[in-house]
């Protein structure tokens, strides 16, 4: 038995082995696709703790010109100890001897030397009391000022940040999905098995894909990098079920899925985005799935890559075609840190899924090629046919089932069918058993 046979055997038996889904599984992997460049956080209070001594400093010198003006006879003063004040004293008892029209003057003076803060006089009769509160009125009124300051130049960094520029709703999406984004699917080999053997079972005449992928993916998994296979090309004749792979890796996965007709005219749009300069920026299909979902690995499909054509021109004469778009999301190197167009922001999409499809490979671009894994389907055999045809019709009587699975699988051979074809079919046993009849 050649390796390929090997592997689809352990495939088979994996279906039957009765893994443990209870089992208890390892921490959620994360990757972080959004990239803005780090900017440190700011710490409020490591700022005021620079500048507030400097403030106070500053004003009490002012202060103590009026104190020692207005009651020379006291010897006090305020003294600065950090982003503290208090207020001192020689001949504390002169404060409460003098008379009421000093502390009014003294207030006039501070009321003009210092704003911010507000001196009410003796307190509970005591002039040095009242200029120990005022110490502390003088300390609260400048910090809420000077941190009013501190936030304000925050905003203001924020706003010329690298999102200054982008609309109000798209910068709110990758504000969003800044961090890690978790990466969904298996978290070991076991997992990665059991998934692969599901995929296989629902089209095992892509055998040779599902091997390679499940490979690779075992791979990663097992290097602690999370659920991703390389990018894959299937070629084949139409209505073979080369899109069957990719809808069913999602829907194994659980992740987003996006699939694009590579013959329409906005192909390479809907992948890359609409970059500035067309009219109208937005982003790809692929950038807002992973702002919207925030899940860093989605499955794209791009539908008959054969049918990409030449692209759109600006009216300032740069050319967008399919096939740049893709060439450097599909490059290991480049993708880890791509620009989207519309945006202007760098996304790490090393972890997205791609699966191409194809009708021929003559008029795909060399360059495309180099950077995928070419597959070759085959038609499915007219024992696949009854195998799909008996999993679409399970929940019928078995005699039915069995007796469509026959009679589509012999058309199946006679005929050139699909597998469009073959899921109308079914759909039409299915309407003929439970529809309504008329009488």
């Amino acid at each position: 038995m050649n390796g390929k046979d090997d592997d689809l055997s352990y495939l088979d038996e994996i279906l039957g082995s009765g893994y443990d889904e209870g089992a208890p599984r390892q921490p959620e992997i994360r990757h972080k696709v959004v990239l803005l460049p780090d900017a440190p956080k700011l710490d409020a209070e490591a700022e005021l703790d620079r500048v507030m001594p400097r403030v106070l400093s500053d004003v009490v010198e002012r202060v103590n010109v009026a104190v020692d003006e207005t009651m020379p006879a006291a010897n006090a003063r305020f003294v600065v100890l950090g982003r503290q004040a208090r207020f001192e004293a020689e001949s504390p008892d002169v404060l409460d001897l003098l008379p009421v029209s000093v502390a009014v003057d003294l207030n006039c003076k501070l009321a003009a030397i210092a704003p911010a803060a507000d001196f009410q006089g003796a307190y509970l009769g005591s002039l040095r009391a009242g200029l120990q509160r005022y110490a502390a009125e003088l300390v609260e009124a400048y910090t809420e000022r000077e941190r009013k300051k501190v936030l304000a130049r925050e905003v203001e960094r924020r706003r010329q940040g690298p999102l200054h520029r982008l609309k109000e709703d798209d910068r709110k999406l990758v504000e969003a999905a800044a961090g890690e984004l978790p990466l969904l699917g298996p978290v070991d080999v076991d997992e990665v098995d059991e998934l692969w053997s599901g995929v296989h079972a629902d089209a095992p005449w892509l055998q040779v894909a599902t091997v390679e992928a499940w490979r690779a993916m075992r791979h990663e998994v097992r290097e602690g990098r999370g659920a991703w296979c390389p990018p894959l090309l299937l070629n084949g004749g139409p209505g073979t079920g080369k899109t069957t792979l990719g809808r069913s890796l999602a829907q194994a996965l659980g992740v987003p899925l996006v699939e694009i007709d590579a013959g329409s005219g906005t192909a390479a749009f809907q992948i890359a985005g609409l970059e500035k300069g067309w009219g109208g920026a937005e982003p790809g299909l692929l950038v807002e799935s992973v702002l919207r979902e925030k899940i860093a690995n989605p499955v794209i499909i791009v539908n008959e890559i054969c049918r990409a054509g030449a692209g759109l021109s600006s009216s300032a004469g740069s050319r967008t075609c399919l096939s740049d778009a893709l060439l450097a999301l599909l490059d290991r190197r480049s993708c880890r840190r791509w620009r989207c167009p519309a945006l202007r922001v760098d996304f790490d999409m090393s972890r997205v899924t791609w699966i191409l499809t194809a009708n021929r490979v003559d008029t795909v671009d060399a360059a495309l090629l180099s950077r995928v894994r070419l597959v070759q389907v085959p038609q499915p055999t007219a024992a696949h046919i009854a195998a799909i045809v008996r999993r679409k019709l399970g929940d019928l009587d078995g005699e039915i089932a069995d007796q469509a699975a026959g009679i589509i699988a012999e058309a199946w051979s006679s005929r050139s069918l699909t597998l469009r074809q073959v899921d109308a079919m079914c759909d039409r046993v299915r309407r003929s058993l439970t529809g309504p009849r008329l009488h």
